[in-house]
């Protein structure tokens, strides 16, 4: 399989799930500030992060669809995802109780099981950048050989 349909398919997968949970949160915005508000975000915080958290996501989306901004919009998935893993870190390492605050069918999850899928995804979009950065390399090499040769 080449790498390009590959990182395709994670770019896909990331544009998916960042559409559905910004989507979930946006139009459940009453539930999902009130989740904010059940954790240790300061009370400023709450309103500007139920607006913007999602609104990340929505355009990390567009981004990981769009071939130009794919390769940053990778980089954007990698940190939101190692910022949120650090977060529930925090939350089992400190146990502290409180709800889960992602959108959709997520909030079923626990915190393990939403780290485990965390993990989960940090090993695609790495993988995805990896491949990004080898087939830029390959190219390069490639042109390199073809004016040496021309």
């Amino acid at each position: 399989m080449k790498r390009t349909t590959i990182v395709e398919g994670i770019a896909l997968l990331f544009c998916v799930l960042f559409l559905y949970t910004g989507a979930s949160k946006l139009l459940d915005f009453y539930f999902f500030r009130a989740l904010l508000g059940s954790h240790f975000l300061p009370k400023g915080m709450i309103y500007w992060t139920a607006i913007i958290l999602p609104l990340v996501e929505v355009f990390t989306a567009i981004f990981l669809f769009l071939p130009k901004t794919r390769t940053k919009a990778l980089y954007t998935t990698s940190l939101l995802i190692l910022i949120f893993s650090s977060y529930i870190i925090y939350i089992l390492i400190f146990k502290i109780r409180t709800p889960v605050i992602c959108g959709g069918i997520f909030q079923e999850l626990s915190w393990p099981q939403l780290l485990a899928f965390n993990c989960l995804l940090m090993i695609l979009a790495i993988t995805a950048i990896q491949l990004v950065r080898k087939n830029v390399r390959n190219s390069k090499t490639r042109n390199r050989y073809i004016l040496e040769n021309a």
